[in-house]
């Protein structure tokens, strides 16, 4: 009986740490979609309007900002080793 109550507040503990896991994920998601957009907008409105070095810093930035965001999402996702089962 003891056991049994122990299993069933550990379970419920369990399932508050992953709703807080799982509301912190959605918190760190929620602006990176718009910062990659953003990126990737001013790359696509200044791109022809440089010269091809500052062409090239930008290039390099907006693929900097993707990747960063991707790993953000990455570690945030359905996929990270520390979601709660």
């Amino acid at each position: 009986m003891i056991d049994d109550i122990t299993m069933m507040i550990q379970a419920q503990r369990d399932a508050a740490w992953s709703e807080v896991a799982r509301r912190l994920a959605h918190e760190i998601k929620n602006p990176l979609t718009p910062i990659q957009l953003s990126a990737e907008r001013i790359k696509h409105k200044l791109g022809a309007k440089l010269n091809k070095d500052d062409t090239d810093v930008l290039n390099k930035a907006v693929a900097t900002i993707v990747n960063q965001v991707d790993a953000m999402k990455g570690l945030s996702g359905d996929s990270s080793p520390w979601k709660l089962k």
